[in-house]
């Protein structure tokens, strides 16, 4: 992993740094790198004192597409700084309305993705969320508790973010190359996961008919025997009677005879 950060990271981070710091997509394909429906988040968070303890609001949210072109980088208002008129800042709800129609039918590619989700309330399904945090490719297994992203990208990228990348663009555009990275590896698994999920969802899926068939079997069996039985038993009444009938038959023939 080193050796393709090394060579390939590195060369490819500073073609989309200078290509997106024009935010033209266009030039980004005239380059020969692919666009994809593959979306980064980063964001930033805010912890505010309440009367039942502290809660943790949205301050300011980045998306970047594939290419690292910005697709919205917006400072949202919250309780800590809702006085503050110098920021144009934008209500969380309006923020949160522009993010999942940007985020709508695509890979979402991002650093604590739960925390992300969390913050704006927002759920998607496992097949489209790409946490590098828990990406086994990626992680440190040296790091027990797993390791800041400002470490990843200096271990992988080479780069210091504390003193390059100190914003949520910045941490986006990072995540999305760390992504590309091991695009097709981290796929390719994907896609061997779904496909065995969707297997083993077809194997339970036929079990429960068969298991469904062989129980309409078995009462289909019971209600037969029972039919049976009930047939038996009429038989047998019905010879029963006629016996009864014979014989009563025969008493009146022999008293009319005498």
């Amino acid at each position: 992993m080193e050796n393709i950060s090394d060579q390939e990271c590195k060369k490819q981070l500073q073609l989309i740094q200078e290509i997106t710091s024009q935010n033209n997509r266009s030039e980004f394909i005239a380059h020969g790198l692919p666009y994809k429906e593959i979306v980064a988040i980063s964001c930033e968070f805010v912890q505010s004192e309440e009367t039942y303890g502290s809660k943790t609001s949205l301050s300011k949210i980045s998306l970047v597409d594939y290419s690292g072109a910005v697709l919205l980088d917006s400072k949202v208002k919250n309780d800590s700084n809702s006085e503050d008129q110098k920021d144009q800042r934008l209500k969380y709800q309006v923020v949160r309305a522009k993010a999942l129609s940007l985020i709508y039918g695509k890979v979402l590619v991002g650093y604590q993705l739960e925390t992300c989700l969390k913050i704006l309330n927002m759920n998607r399904p496992d097949c489209m969320l790409r946490d590098i945090q828990i990406c086994p490719y990626l992680r440190d297994k040296s790091v027990s508790k797993g390791e800041g992203l400002n470490l990843m990208v200096k271990r992988i990228l080479g780069k210091d973010m504390q003193e390059e990348m100190n914003n949520t663009l910045d941490n986006g555009r990072a995540i999305m190359c760390l992504y590309r990275l091991i695009e097709e590896l981290w796929e390719n698994d994907f896609a061997k996961q779904t496909a065995e999920k969707l297997k083993n969802k077809e194997t339970k899926k036929n079990k429960i008919y068969k298991s469904k068939f062989i129980l309409f079997g078995l009462k289909t069996r019971k209600e037969d025997k029972k039919e049976e039985k009930i047939k038996e038993k009429d038989q047998i009444g019905e010879f029963i009677e006629v016996g009864w009938k014979d014989r009563n038959k025969e008493k009146n023939n022999k008293i009319m005879n005498i």
